[in-house]
């Protein structure tokens, strides 16, 4: 299962730009059907049906981003931007899910 997706907070703001790749054979009912049912973040389904699994970032990139990202951010422009590609794994080392994921450009406070 592939998705792209676009993380908001309550005002709206997007959080997050990614791109997921879902193992869903590797995960046991009742989590593979809430995650084809497209209701709730992976995140969440998994908090609320604990799997045994870690985290590991392969690694940390700057990118420059296009007009796909820039319509999820709202951006006019291209800007720099930074991301990362991160796995989880179950114990015995398979993959769960693959995510790239790339962070809005933040001004200062």
């Amino acid at each position: 299962l592939h998705r792209m997706v676009t993380l908001d907070c309550e005002n709206d703001e997007p959080v997050l730009f990614g791109a997921i790749c879902i193992h869903l054979l590797q995960f046991p009912e009742p989590i593979r059907s809430k995650t084809l049912a497209c209701r709730q973040p992976l995140g969440g389904i998994l908090r609320d049906h604990p799997l045994p699994h870690s985290s590991e970032p392969l690694f940390f990139f700057r990118v420059l981003s296009d007009a796909v990202i820039n319509r999820a951010f709202g951006m006019t422009q291209s800007r720099w931007l930074f991301g990362r590609l991160n796995r989880l794994l179950l114990p015995d080392g398979q993959p769960l899910v693959e995510v790239v994921e790339i962070l809005p450009e933040t001004s200062p406070k």
